[in-house]
């Protein structure tokens, strides 16, 4: 099987626990796209928080962000795909998380939206370089429109959470310990690789999706070849085809290594 297209995760995957992206990775990508692979992100994140690491996707190629919410070409600002929350679902959400005591996280258009200042979320604006606004009033929040919601606490209260509070028409993941996210039913890391393939022309058969959440199983089951990294949980590794090395020693990697550059 030839790969043609490498997508991969950002946090816990292609960036080490500082959010850096090591030597041996990038020399990996540049590698392989210099042999005629795409090398492209599946994250979480918004483009607000990729700034840094855009250098390692090739202008006019596709990402996916916001957990496959937005497919979009980065250089340009062209979106390929969008979709939002409900409102109805998306005012329930807020106005749960503030109730239950929750860091609650909110983008819509572009802008960062804060249930309050603390230290989660001032790692979080920090890593997004966004100013972030104040949730004043949830529904006219979510009147304007939003494409994701986010709920910040301890990890064990966040697990109970997930497994508490389920809406209709929201798909509810876990991206990484002590973050809850919350988007429409319709779209995932899957959908959104899908649709970048598409526009790509880039059969399923020729992916290869790296990841280490739990909002990357359906992505590493969906593409042709799965890699969970060392550090993944249980269920995303028992999802995937091949577990490389962690995030912290060079997973990428030696993925790509093993399965593109040989």
């Amino acid at each position: 099987m030839k790969i043609r297209l490498i997508a991969a995760d950002v946090d816990g995957t292609l960036v080490d626990s500082e959010k850096r992206i090591s030597p041996a990775t990038e020399a990996a990508v540049k590698k392989a796209r210099e042999l005629g692979a795409i090398f492209t992100l599946s994250t979480g994140r918004t483009v607000q928080g990729l700034g840094k690491y855009l250098y390692l996707v090739k202008p006019g190629t596709p990402i996916v962000t916001y957990n496959g919410a937005e497919v979009l070409i980065p250089d340009t600002g062209e979106v390929l795909y969008r979709q939002g929350l409900e409102a109805s679902a998306a005012e329930e959400i807020i106005r749960s998380g503030m109730s239950l005591g929750a860091s609650v996280i909110v983008w819509s258009r572009g802008v960062l939206y804060l249930s309050g200042k603390n230290e989660r979320t001032e790692k979080y604006r920090r890593i997004y370089n966004a100013e972030g606004r104040p949730i004043t009033d949830p529904a006219a929040l979510a009147a304007e429109g939003v494409t994701k919601a986010m709920w910040l606490d301890e990890p064990g209260i966040i697990e109970r959470s997930q497994r508490e509070f389920c809406l209709g028409g929201v798909c509810c993941v876990i991206s990484e310990p002590g973050y809850l996210e919350f988007i429409d039913a319709r779209v995932s890391k899957a959908e959104g690789l899908k649709k970048a393939a598409e526009y790509l022309n880039v059969r399923r058969e020729e992916i290869m999706a790296l990841g280490d959440s739990y909002n990357d199983t359906d992505m590493l089951r969906w593409a042709g070849l799965g890699v969970a990294m060392a550090n993944a949980e249980e269920e995303v590794k028992a999802a995937a085809d091949h577990i490389t090395a962690s995030n912290e020693e060079d997973g990428v990697a030696r993925a790509i290594e093993t399965f593109v550059l040989k």
